[in-house]
Protein backbone atom coordinates (compact mmCIF):
# COMPACT_ATOMS: atom_id res chain seq x y z
CA UNK A 1 0.00 0.00 0.00
CA UNK A 2 3.18 2.28 1.07
CA UNK A 3 4.41 1.86 -2.41
CA UNK A 4 1.61 2.19 -4.38
CA UNK A 5 1.06 5.55 -2.38
CA UNK A 6 4.26 6.71 -3.63
CA UNK A 7 3.65 5.65 -6.84
CA UNK A 8 0.35 7.70 -6.74
CA UNK A 9 1.54 10.79 -5.05
CA UNK A 10 4.47 10.98 -7.13
CA UNK A 11 2.53 11.13 -10.38
CA UNK A 12 -0.11 13.70 -8.93
CA UNK A 13 3.38 15.96 -8.28
CA UNK A 14 4.33 14.97 -12.01
CA UNK A 15 1.00 15.81 -13.29
CA UNK A 16 0.69 19.40 -10.94
CA UNK A 17 4.49 20.13 -12.63
CA UNK A 18 3.48 19.22 -16.04
CA UNK A 19 -0.07 22.21 -15.58
CA UNK A 20 2.27 24.50 -13.40
CA UNK A 21 4.83 24.39 -16.46
CA UNK A 22 2.04 25.11 -18.89
CA UNK A 23 0.21 27.55 -16.77
CA UNK A 24 4.48 29.38 -16.68
CA UNK A 25 4.39 29.10 -20.34
CA UNK A 26 1.25 30.83 -21.14
CA UNK A 27 1.99 33.69 -18.32
CA UNK A 28 4.81 34.18 -19.81
CA UNK A 29 3.17 33.94 -23.28
CA UNK A 30 0.74 36.57 -22.18
CA UNK A 31 3.26 38.88 -20.12
CA UNK A 32 5.04 38.72 -23.87
CA UNK A 33 2.47 39.56 -25.93
CA UNK A 34 1.66 42.58 -23.61
CA UNK A 35 5.47 43.94 -23.68
CA UNK A 36 4.76 43.55 -27.42
CA UNK A 37 1.73 45.88 -27.37
CA UNK A 38 3.43 48.35 -24.91
CA UNK A 39 6.24 48.34 -27.16
CA UNK A 40 4.15 48.95 -29.68
CA UNK A 41 2.19 51.68 -28.70
CA UNK A 42 5.17 53.40 -27.38
CA UNK A 43 6.79 53.39 -30.70
CA UNK A 44 3.54 54.79 -31.95
CA UNK A 45 3.46 57.53 -29.43
CA UNK A 46 6.73 58.61 -29.80
CA UNK A 47 5.85 59.01 -33.37
CA UNK A 48 2.59 60.88 -33.00
CA UNK A 49 3.09 62.80 -29.79
CA UNK A 50 4.42 66.40 -30.71
CA UNK A 51 2.22 66.20 -33.81
CA UNK A 52 -0.38 68.95 -33.36
CA UNK A 53 -1.93 68.31 -37.11
CA UNK A 54 -3.78 65.40 -36.39
CA UNK A 55 -7.43 65.52 -37.58
CA UNK A 56 -10.54 65.27 -35.94
CA UNK A 57 -13.93 64.00 -37.64
CA UNK A 58 -17.16 64.58 -35.71
CA UNK A 59 -20.49 63.90 -37.28
CA UNK A 60 -22.06 66.47 -39.04
CA UNK A 61 -25.05 68.55 -38.91
CA UNK A 62 -27.24 64.51 -40.35
CA UNK A 63 -25.92 61.06 -41.41
CA UNK A 64 -25.16 62.80 -45.25
CA UNK A 65 -22.29 65.36 -43.94
CA UNK A 66 -19.26 65.11 -41.54
CA UNK A 67 -16.82 67.59 -39.96
CA UNK A 68 -13.34 67.83 -39.59
CA UNK A 69 -11.29 70.39 -38.28
CA UNK A 70 -7.04 70.28 -38.01
CA UNK A 71 -3.91 72.12 -36.93
CA UNK A 72 -1.89 73.74 -39.76
CA UNK A 73 1.30 75.80 -38.40
CA UNK A 74 1.13 79.80 -39.02
CA UNK A 75 4.45 79.22 -41.39
CA UNK A 76 3.91 76.20 -43.61
CA UNK A 77 6.27 75.09 -45.08
CA UNK A 78 7.58 74.19 -49.35
CA UNK A 79 7.69 70.69 -48.43
CA UNK A 80 5.61 68.38 -50.51
CA UNK A 81 5.13 65.10 -47.99
CA UNK A 82 2.55 63.13 -50.98
CA UNK A 83 2.37 65.12 -54.52
CA UNK A 84 0.03 62.53 -55.93
CA UNK A 85 -2.47 63.97 -53.84
CA UNK A 86 -1.28 67.51 -54.38
CA UNK A 87 -1.91 66.79 -58.51
CA UNK A 88 -5.33 65.54 -57.93
CA UNK A 89 -6.54 68.44 -55.80
CA UNK A 90 -5.27 70.43 -58.56
CA UNK A 91 -7.12 68.44 -60.96
CA UNK A 92 -9.74 68.57 -59.02
CA UNK A 93 -9.93 72.55 -58.45
CA UNK A 94 -7.26 74.32 -59.54
CA UNK A 95 -8.46 77.89 -58.22
CA UNK A 96 -9.08 76.21 -54.76
CA UNK A 97 -5.74 74.56 -54.71
CA UNK A 98 -3.51 77.49 -54.71
CA UNK A 99 -2.36 76.38 -51.41
CA UNK A 100 -3.30 79.68 -50.04
CA UNK A 101 -6.24 78.13 -47.42
CA UNK A 102 -5.47 74.28 -46.65
CA UNK A 103 -8.13 72.37 -48.27
CA UNK A 104 -9.58 68.56 -47.74
CA UNK A 105 -9.68 66.45 -50.45
CA UNK A 106 -12.03 63.43 -50.67
CA UNK A 107 -13.18 60.78 -52.88
CA UNK A 108 -14.91 57.44 -53.48
CA UNK A 109 -12.76 53.94 -53.09
CA UNK A 110 -9.00 54.14 -53.01
CA UNK A 111 -8.72 55.40 -56.59
CA UNK A 112 -10.74 58.48 -55.16
CA UNK A 113 -13.37 58.68 -57.96
CA UNK A 114 -15.38 61.84 -58.29
CA UNK A 115 -13.33 63.32 -55.80
CA UNK A 116 -13.89 66.82 -54.29
CA UNK A 117 -11.82 69.31 -52.65
CA UNK A 118 -12.90 71.69 -50.02
CA UNK A 119 -11.24 74.36 -48.55
CA UNK A 120 -11.18 74.70 -44.91
CA UNK A 121 -12.82 77.90 -42.75
CA UNK A 122 -9.03 79.32 -41.22
CA UNK A 123 -8.60 81.16 -38.36
CA UNK A 124 -5.92 81.71 -35.63
CA UNK A 125 -5.32 79.48 -32.94
CA UNK A 126 -4.72 82.48 -30.71
CA UNK A 127 -2.38 81.88 -27.64
CA UNK A 128 -1.37 78.19 -28.79
CA UNK A 129 2.57 77.78 -29.36
CA UNK A 130 4.75 74.78 -29.53
CA UNK A 131 8.23 74.46 -27.85
CA UNK A 132 9.73 75.56 -30.76
CA UNK A 133 7.62 79.00 -30.41
CA UNK A 134 5.55 77.77 -33.95
CA UNK A 135 1.79 78.83 -33.66
CA UNK A 136 -0.75 77.64 -35.33
CA UNK A 137 -4.10 77.89 -37.34
CA UNK A 138 -6.91 75.53 -36.91
CA UNK A 139 -8.99 74.62 -39.84
CA UNK A 140 -12.77 73.79 -40.68
CA UNK A 141 -14.53 71.35 -43.54
CA UNK A 142 -17.43 70.19 -43.70
CA UNK A 143 -18.22 67.54 -46.19
CA UNK A 144 -21.68 67.08 -47.48
CA UNK A 145 -23.54 64.44 -50.18
CA UNK A 146 -22.11 61.26 -48.38
CA UNK A 147 -24.13 58.29 -48.96
CA UNK A 148 -24.65 55.44 -47.05
CA UNK A 149 -22.51 52.14 -47.41
CA UNK A 150 -20.00 53.95 -49.17
CA UNK A 151 -15.89 54.10 -48.65
CA UNK A 152 -14.50 56.93 -49.50
CA UNK A 153 -10.84 57.78 -48.70
CA UNK A 154 -9.80 61.64 -47.59
CA UNK A 155 -5.97 63.28 -47.42
CA UNK A 156 -5.81 66.75 -46.24
CA UNK A 157 -2.89 69.46 -45.79
CA UNK A 158 -1.25 69.79 -42.88
CA UNK A 159 0.82 72.70 -43.54
CA UNK A 160 3.58 70.31 -44.95
CA UNK A 161 1.25 69.11 -47.94
CA UNK A 162 -1.36 66.35 -48.67
CA UNK A 163 -1.39 63.48 -45.93
CA UNK A 164 -1.44 59.83 -47.05
CA UNK A 165 -4.90 58.76 -47.77
CA UNK A 166 -7.09 57.68 -44.62
CA UNK A 167 -10.20 55.88 -45.28
CA UNK A 168 -13.75 56.11 -44.39
CA UNK A 169 -16.44 54.19 -44.74
CA UNK A 170 -20.26 55.03 -43.85
CA UNK A 171 -22.30 52.72 -42.57
CA UNK A 172 -26.19 52.65 -42.78
CA UNK A 173 -28.50 55.50 -42.23
CA UNK A 174 -32.05 54.11 -41.03
CA UNK A 175 -30.53 51.57 -38.67
CA UNK A 176 -27.22 52.23 -37.12
CA UNK A 177 -25.19 51.50 -33.95
CA UNK A 178 -23.01 53.88 -32.18
CA UNK A 179 -20.27 53.76 -29.05
CA UNK A 180 -20.89 55.69 -25.86
CA UNK A 181 -17.47 55.93 -23.81
CA UNK A 182 -17.17 57.73 -20.42
CA UNK A 183 -14.74 60.33 -20.06
CA UNK A 184 -11.41 59.85 -21.29
CA UNK A 185 -10.02 62.71 -19.38
CA UNK A 186 -6.85 62.17 -21.08
CA UNK A 187 -3.47 63.19 -18.35
CA UNK A 188 -5.61 62.53 -15.23
CA UNK A 189 -3.15 59.80 -14.28
CA UNK A 190 -0.73 62.04 -13.36
CA UNK A 191 -0.91 62.44 -9.51
CA UNK A 192 2.00 64.90 -9.49
CA UNK A 193 1.36 68.42 -8.30
CA UNK A 194 0.82 70.72 -11.46
CA UNK A 195 3.41 73.10 -10.58
CA UNK A 196 4.38 73.52 -14.35
CA UNK A 197 7.77 72.44 -13.18
CA UNK A 198 9.84 70.29 -16.24
CA UNK A 199 9.20 67.61 -13.26
CA UNK A 200 5.81 68.19 -13.82
CA UNK A 201 6.07 68.14 -17.54
CA UNK A 202 7.60 64.95 -17.65
CA UNK A 203 5.11 62.98 -15.80
CA UNK A 204 2.43 65.04 -17.00
CA UNK A 205 3.76 63.79 -21.03
CA UNK A 206 3.92 59.63 -19.32
CA UNK A 207 0.69 59.93 -17.79
CA UNK A 208 -0.79 60.93 -21.42
CA UNK A 209 0.53 58.34 -22.83
CA UNK A 210 -0.47 55.91 -20.35
CA UNK A 211 -4.22 57.31 -20.44
CA UNK A 212 -4.16 57.47 -24.44
CA UNK A 213 -3.30 53.78 -24.54
CA UNK A 214 -6.27 52.82 -22.32
CA UNK A 215 -8.38 55.27 -24.56
CA UNK A 216 -7.03 53.35 -27.67
CA UNK A 217 -7.51 49.89 -26.17
CA UNK A 218 -11.13 50.83 -25.89
CA UNK A 219 -12.36 52.29 -29.01
CA UNK A 220 -10.69 49.15 -30.38
CA UNK A 221 -12.79 47.03 -28.15
CA UNK A 222 -15.68 48.83 -28.94
CA UNK A 223 -15.05 48.00 -32.50
CA UNK A 224 -14.46 44.79 -32.23
CA UNK A 225 -17.86 44.24 -30.62
CA UNK A 226 -19.72 46.21 -33.37
CA UNK A 227 -17.50 44.09 -36.05
CA UNK A 228 -16.50 47.51 -36.76
CA UNK A 229 -19.57 48.94 -37.90
CA UNK A 230 -20.14 51.94 -35.38
CA UNK A 231 -21.18 55.14 -37.04
CA UNK A 232 -19.23 57.65 -34.29
CA UNK A 233 -18.72 57.44 -31.14
CA UNK A 234 -19.98 59.83 -27.83
CA UNK A 235 -17.90 60.78 -25.34
CA UNK A 236 -19.46 62.44 -22.03
CA UNK A 237 -16.92 65.26 -21.66
CA UNK A 238 -13.30 65.59 -20.05
CA UNK A 239 -11.43 65.11 -23.14
CA UNK A 240 -8.95 66.07 -21.65
CA UNK A 241 -6.97 66.77 -18.13
CA UNK A 242 -6.24 70.40 -17.64
CA UNK A 243 -8.89 72.84 -17.42
CA UNK A 244 -7.41 76.48 -19.03
CA UNK A 245 -7.70 78.03 -15.51
CA UNK A 246 -5.04 75.77 -14.22
CA UNK A 247 -2.57 75.69 -17.53
CA UNK A 248 0.33 77.51 -16.05
CA UNK A 249 0.22 81.30 -16.54
CA UNK A 250 -3.16 79.97 -18.25
CA UNK A 251 -0.70 79.06 -21.03
CA UNK A 252 -2.98 76.87 -23.56
CA UNK A 253 -0.98 75.58 -25.42
CA UNK A 254 -0.07 73.33 -22.30
CA UNK A 255 -2.38 70.49 -22.32
CA UNK A 256 -2.11 70.82 -26.04
CA UNK A 257 -0.32 67.43 -25.20
CA UNK A 258 -3.13 66.27 -23.93
CA UNK A 259 -5.50 66.76 -26.58
CA UNK A 260 -2.65 65.34 -28.83
CA UNK A 261 -3.19 61.62 -26.35
CA UNK A 262 -7.20 62.15 -26.95
CA UNK A 263 -6.57 62.42 -30.91
CA UNK A 264 -3.92 59.91 -31.49
CA UNK A 265 -6.09 56.66 -31.65
CA UNK A 266 -5.76 55.65 -35.02
CA UNK A 267 -9.20 54.74 -35.29
CA UNK A 268 -10.49 58.14 -34.90
CA UNK A 269 -9.45 58.66 -38.24
CA UNK A 270 -12.54 57.19 -39.29
CA UNK A 271 -14.68 57.57 -36.43
CA UNK A 272 -16.17 60.54 -35.80
CA UNK A 273 -16.69 61.37 -32.28
CA UNK A 274 -18.88 64.16 -30.85
CA UNK A 275 -17.45 65.26 -28.07
CA UNK A 276 -19.42 66.94 -24.57
CA UNK A 277 -18.25 69.66 -22.82
CA UNK A 278 -16.72 68.69 -19.80
CA UNK A 279 -16.35 70.63 -16.67
CA UNK A 280 -12.19 69.85 -17.46
CA UNK A 281 -13.20 71.35 -20.95
CA UNK A 282 -15.49 73.87 -20.36
CA UNK A 283 -13.06 76.86 -20.12
CA UNK A 284 -10.28 75.69 -22.69
CA UNK A 285 -10.79 78.16 -25.96
CA UNK A 286 -8.76 75.29 -27.80
CA UNK A 287 -11.14 73.05 -27.28
CA UNK A 288 -12.91 74.83 -29.56
CA UNK A 289 -10.00 74.76 -32.35
CA UNK A 290 -10.12 71.40 -32.53
CA UNK A 291 -13.22 70.15 -32.46
CA UNK A 292 -16.10 71.55 -35.79
CA UNK A 293 -19.08 71.19 -33.84
CA UNK A 294 -22.46 70.89 -36.27
CA UNK A 295 -25.43 73.19 -35.38
CA UNK A 296 -23.95 74.97 -32.75
CA UNK A 297 -26.11 77.41 -30.83
CA UNK A 298 -25.03 80.83 -29.14
CA UNK A 299 -27.14 79.56 -26.08
CA UNK A 300 -25.05 77.30 -23.25
CA UNK A 301 -21.70 78.51 -24.50
CA UNK A 302 -18.22 78.67 -22.24
CA UNK A 303 -15.28 79.37 -23.79
CA UNK A 304 -14.97 76.17 -25.21
CA UNK A 305 -18.06 75.59 -26.85
CA UNK A 306 -22.72 76.41 -27.02
CA UNK A 307 -24.83 73.87 -27.06
CA UNK A 308 -25.15 72.18 -30.31
CA UNK A 309 -27.39 69.07 -31.80
CA UNK A 310 -27.13 66.23 -34.76
CA UNK A 311 -29.46 63.99 -36.55
CA UNK A 312 -28.55 60.55 -37.45
CA UNK A 313 -31.14 58.31 -38.75
CA UNK A 314 -34.62 58.54 -36.94
CA UNK A 315 -32.70 59.81 -33.91
CA UNK A 316 -32.05 63.90 -32.30
CA UNK A 317 -28.90 64.54 -30.27
CA UNK A 318 -29.03 67.07 -28.26
CA UNK A 319 -25.39 67.52 -27.15
CA UNK A 320 -26.21 70.15 -23.63
CA UNK A 321 -23.21 72.17 -22.29
CA UNK A 322 -24.07 71.68 -18.72
CA UNK A 323 -20.75 73.75 -17.46
CA UNK A 324 -22.97 76.79 -18.68
CA UNK A 325 -25.67 76.96 -15.47
CA UNK A 326 -28.16 78.69 -17.35
CA UNK A 327 -30.92 76.45 -17.40
CA UNK A 328 -33.44 78.60 -19.32
CA UNK A 329 -30.20 79.02 -22.05
CA UNK A 330 -30.36 75.02 -22.08
CA UNK A 331 -34.37 74.80 -22.54
CA UNK A 332 -34.68 77.50 -25.24
CA UNK A 333 -31.95 75.50 -27.22
CA UNK A 334 -34.03 72.33 -26.73
CA UNK A 335 -37.04 73.57 -27.50
CA UNK A 336 -35.72 75.39 -30.65
CA UNK A 337 -33.70 72.20 -31.75
CA UNK A 338 -37.06 69.84 -31.59
CA UNK A 339 -38.98 71.98 -33.32
CA UNK A 340 -36.77 72.14 -36.47
CA UNK A 341 -36.57 68.36 -36.24
CA UNK A 342 -39.94 67.11 -34.96
CA UNK A 343 -39.62 64.03 -37.64
CA UNK A 344 -36.90 62.79 -34.93
CA UNK A 345 -38.52 59.47 -33.10
CA UNK A 346 -36.15 59.06 -30.98
CA UNK A 347 -34.40 62.03 -28.62
CA UNK A 348 -30.88 61.56 -26.54
CA UNK A 349 -29.32 64.45 -24.51
CA UNK A 350 -25.60 63.99 -23.91
CA UNK A 351 -24.68 66.38 -21.11
CA UNK A 352 -21.19 65.47 -18.87
CA UNK A 353 -22.50 65.81 -15.09
CA UNK A 354 -24.57 62.82 -14.40
CA UNK A 355 -27.47 63.99 -12.87
CA UNK A 356 -28.83 60.59 -11.70
CA UNK A 357 -25.34 59.03 -11.05
CA UNK A 358 -24.28 56.64 -8.08
CA UNK A 359 -20.95 57.53 -7.34
CA UNK A 360 -18.51 60.31 -5.59
CA UNK A 361 -20.15 63.17 -7.45
CA UNK A 362 -23.95 62.25 -6.79
CA UNK A 363 -24.87 63.68 -3.83
CA UNK A 364 -22.90 66.99 -4.46
CA UNK A 365 -24.92 70.20 -4.30
CA UNK A 366 -24.07 71.73 -7.96
CA UNK A 367 -25.86 68.00 -9.07
CA UNK A 368 -28.42 67.89 -6.46
CA UNK A 369 -29.53 71.56 -8.80
CA UNK A 370 -29.15 70.39 -11.63
CA UNK A 371 -31.33 67.60 -10.80
CA UNK A 372 -33.93 69.84 -9.54
CA UNK A 373 -33.71 72.16 -12.34
CA UNK A 374 -32.34 70.15 -16.02
CA UNK A 375 -34.80 67.24 -15.17
CA UNK A 376 -38.06 68.78 -15.53
CA UNK A 377 -36.91 70.47 -18.97
CA UNK A 378 -35.66 67.32 -20.45
CA UNK A 379 -39.56 65.61 -19.14
CA UNK A 380 -41.83 68.34 -20.62
CA UNK A 381 -39.30 67.92 -23.65
CA UNK A 382 -40.42 63.99 -24.30
CA UNK A 383 -36.24 63.06 -24.37
CA UNK A 384 -35.82 59.46 -23.98
CA UNK A 385 -32.15 58.90 -23.10
CA UNK A 386 -30.05 60.97 -21.22
CA UNK A 387 -26.14 59.60 -21.98
CA UNK A 388 -23.55 61.36 -18.83
CA UNK A 389 -20.22 61.02 -17.62
CA UNK A 390 -18.46 62.73 -14.68
CA UNK A 391 -18.62 60.53 -11.70
CA UNK A 392 -16.34 57.91 -13.80
CA UNK A 393 -18.27 54.93 -12.57
CA UNK A 394 -20.92 53.03 -14.58
CA UNK A 395 -24.57 53.47 -13.26
CA UNK A 396 -28.47 52.78 -15.08
CA UNK A 397 -31.51 54.53 -13.74
CA UNK A 398 -34.73 53.42 -13.43
CA UNK A 399 -36.97 54.68 -15.90
CA UNK A 400 -37.73 58.06 -14.07
CA UNK A 401 -40.28 60.75 -14.06
CA UNK A 402 -39.98 63.23 -11.61
CA UNK A 403 -37.65 61.49 -9.35
CA UNK A 404 -39.51 58.52 -9.25
CA UNK A 405 -39.86 55.42 -10.94
CA UNK A 406 -42.42 55.65 -13.77
CA UNK A 407 -42.22 52.54 -15.37
CA UNK A 408 -40.88 48.93 -14.20
CA UNK A 409 -40.01 47.72 -17.47
CA UNK A 410 -40.80 43.35 -18.48
CA UNK A 411 -37.44 41.96 -16.84
CA UNK A 412 -36.69 38.58 -18.56
CA UNK A 413 -33.45 36.74 -18.91
CA UNK A 414 -31.24 39.54 -18.05
CA UNK A 415 -32.77 41.88 -19.94
CA UNK A 416 -35.47 44.90 -19.61
CA UNK A 417 -37.83 45.57 -22.15
CA UNK A 418 -39.89 49.34 -21.60
CA UNK A 419 -42.54 49.54 -24.21
CA UNK A 420 -43.82 52.96 -25.09
CA UNK A 421 -41.49 53.98 -21.76
CA UNK A 422 -42.87 56.71 -19.59
CA UNK A 423 -40.84 58.65 -18.92
CA UNK A 424 -36.63 59.12 -19.09
CA UNK A 425 -33.66 56.59 -18.69
CA UNK A 426 -30.19 57.78 -17.56
CA UNK A 427 -27.12 56.22 -18.27
CA UNK A 428 -23.69 57.53 -16.73
CA UNK A 429 -20.69 56.07 -18.46
CA UNK A 430 -17.45 54.60 -16.17
CA UNK A 431 -13.77 55.43 -17.28
CA UNK A 432 -13.46 54.68 -21.02
CA UNK A 433 -9.47 54.97 -20.41
CA UNK A 434 -8.84 53.67 -17.03
CA UNK A 435 -7.65 57.48 -15.93
CA UNK A 436 -9.32 58.10 -12.54
CA UNK A 437 -12.15 55.90 -10.82
CA UNK A 438 -14.55 57.01 -8.19
CA UNK A 439 -15.90 54.50 -5.60
CA UNK A 440 -19.68 54.15 -6.07
CA UNK A 441 -21.85 56.07 -2.69
CA UNK A 442 -22.22 53.82 0.04
CA UNK A 443 -25.67 53.13 -0.18
CA UNK A 444 -27.43 52.84 -3.54
CA UNK A 445 -29.97 55.27 -4.45
CA UNK A 446 -33.47 54.74 -4.81
CA UNK A 447 -33.62 56.11 -8.24
CA UNK A 448 -30.54 53.19 -9.50
CA UNK A 449 -31.52 50.08 -11.04
CA UNK A 450 -27.95 49.31 -11.75
CA UNK A 451 -24.54 49.99 -11.08
CA UNK A 452 -20.95 48.74 -10.99
CA UNK A 453 -17.44 49.83 -10.51
CA UNK A 454 -13.98 47.43 -10.58
CA UNK A 455 -11.78 50.37 -11.52
CA UNK A 456 -11.63 48.71 -15.30
CA UNK A 457 -12.35 50.88 -18.58
CA UNK A 458 -16.04 50.33 -20.08
CA UNK A 459 -18.04 51.39 -22.97
CA UNK A 460 -21.56 51.18 -24.22
CA UNK A 461 -22.97 49.74 -27.55
CA UNK A 462 -26.07 51.64 -28.60
CA UNK A 463 -27.93 50.06 -31.63
CA UNK A 464 -30.68 52.56 -33.28
CA UNK A 465 -33.62 51.26 -35.20
CA UNK A 466 -37.15 52.99 -36.30
CA UNK A 467 -39.10 51.58 -33.01
CA UNK A 468 -35.57 50.68 -30.54
CA UNK A 469 -33.16 51.72 -28.80
CA UNK A 470 -30.94 49.14 -27.92
CA UNK A 471 -27.89 48.99 -24.95
CA UNK A 472 -25.49 46.58 -23.74
CA UNK A 473 -22.52 47.90 -21.92
CA UNK A 474 -19.03 45.69 -21.53
CA UNK A 475 -15.62 46.33 -19.82
CA UNK A 476 -12.41 47.11 -22.41
CA UNK A 477 -10.83 44.24 -20.92
CA UNK A 478 -12.85 41.20 -21.72
CA UNK A 479 -15.64 41.97 -23.47
CA UNK A 480 -18.09 40.84 -20.57
CA UNK A 481 -20.90 42.97 -20.11
CA UNK A 482 -21.31 44.70 -16.40
CA UNK A 483 -25.38 45.24 -17.06
CA UNK A 484 -28.59 43.71 -18.24
CA UNK A 485 -29.26 44.82 -21.91
CA UNK A 486 -31.93 47.32 -21.79
CA UNK A 487 -34.63 48.01 -24.47
CA UNK A 488 -36.48 51.11 -25.05
CA UNK A 489 -39.38 50.30 -27.75
CA UNK A 490 -42.13 52.57 -29.57
CA UNK A 491 -45.19 51.44 -30.82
Amino acid sequence: MKKKNRILWGSVLIIIGIITAAGMILIRRDASQENQKDAGWQAYWNDVKDDWTQISLLPGSDESKLNFAWYTPENTTDEESNPDMKALAEKTDPETADGKIPSLLIGEGKNMKKAKLYPAVQASAEGVKDSRGETYHYNYVTVSGLRENTVYYYSYDNGKGYTEPMEYRTKGFKEFSFIFAGDPQIGSSNEAKNTGSETYRKTQAEAVSRDAKGWNQTIQAALKQTKNKASFIISAGDQIQTPQSQCPGRDVSYNEIEYTGFLSPPALRSLPAAVSVGNHDGDNTNFSYHFHMPNQSRLGRTAAAGDYYFTYGNVLFLMINAQNDDTEEHRKFIEETIRKNEDCRWRIAVLHQDIYGSALHSSEPEIISMREEMAPVLEKNKIDLVLSGHDHAYSRSKMLKGGKESDPGVKENQRVLYKNPKGILYLTGGSSSGSKYYGLAEDRQSYIAARWQENVPAYSILEAAEDTLTINTYRTDCGRKTDWEVVLEKE
